[in-house]
């Protein structure tokens, strides 16, 4: 595959390229973009992967998003720092640390790391996510003015992904299934499981089970299963992506769905463009449209 093709491949697939470390790859990748949907949310990242080495990558990335007032308040920050190592053979190995938050509302700490396997246009990967949570709810205290707890502890997450790129296309297929046995909350005295209480038993959770209904929050969602399923296909100087995502929620087991188009335009040597537009559609607010837009320039 050229290596065209294997950039714009996984710039579709959301697929961050210091995750191939592959010697065909480019050198140094810059990127930056914007997304914005139709409740007033939107978000701007930045980030680069350098090869160190034939074939090691350093990677970083950092974030901003605001759920929109339509939403709620909620406005995070987000970097992320990676190594990623292709050993001779088919075996990969990437390790990672991530900083999200706003700090008036919640803040996680993750450490990631995985494996993967390449067998000619298959690759098979698989990952750990182990993260920190700290967020406050509001839980009600009749007949006075509700409480506010403080609730913390880990939740892991394990995900295992399928990927086949050819000479004109390709698919990919990523799950991750998440654990939040380790995180509580406390009231007072009282000591109780956020993440298995009816719905109606909480009333504020600094609207953190709303960033799953658009992009632009999706990516730092708290879910309880996640998986995503997409295909592209090469046209002449275009790369385009039809890509499907569910999500069920930890907080309020509530199901999200998403429907993506992407493209990657190769507009000259060492320079693309990414265009995404999509609809999330969550049994908590209905649908939202979103788009995006960003530019990519590698050596």
């Amino acid at each position: 595959m050229r290596t065209r093709d294997w950039l714009a491949m996984l710039l579709l697939a959301g697929v961050g390229t210091a995750a191939a470390a592959d010697a065909e790859g480019p050198a140094l990748v810059l990127r930056a973009g914007l997304q914005a949907d139709d409740r007033s949310g939107f978000g701007v990242d930045a980030g680069l992967d350098w090869r160190l080495g034939s074939a090691t990558w350093l990677g970083l990335d950092v974030a901003r998003s605001d759920a929109g007032s339509d939403f709620s308040d909620i406005d995070t920050r987000f970097v992320g720092l990676r190594l990623s190592h292709r050993f001779d053979g088919p075996l990969g190995l990437h390790l990672g640390h991530e900083w999200w938050g706003d700090p008036a509302a919640a803040e996680t700490r993750t450490v990631v790391a995985g494996a993967s396997l390449g067998f000619e246009a298959l690759r098979i990967g698989l990952e750990a996510r182990f993260r920190d949570i700290e967020f406050d709810v509001q839980v009600p205290n009749p007949p006075g003015a509700p409480v506010v707890g403080a609730c913390d502890g880990r939740d892991t997450g394990i995900g295992l992904s399928l990927r086949w790129s050819g000479e004109r296309g390709g698919w990919y297929l990523r799950g991750t299934n998440y654990d939040y046995s380790q995180t509580m909350c406390r009231v007072g005295r009282f000591t109780f499981d956020v993440f298995n209480l009816p719905p109606q038993l909480i009333l504020h959770r600094p609207a953190l089970e709303l960033l799953q209904a658009s992009a632009v929050g999706r990516a730092h969602s708290f879910f309880e299963r996640s998986w995503v399923a997409g295909v592209e296909r090469r046209l002449g100087r275009v790369v385009a992506s039809l890509e499907y995502a569910n999500d069920v929620g930890a907080f309020d087991r509530l199901e999200s769905e998403t429907i993506a188009v992407g493209l990657v335009i190769e507009t000259r040597r060492a320079f693309d463009w990414n265009l995404r537009v999509g609809v999330t559609d969550t049994e908590l607010v209905g649908s939202t449209a979103y788009a995006g837009v960003g530019f990519y320039w590698y050596r």
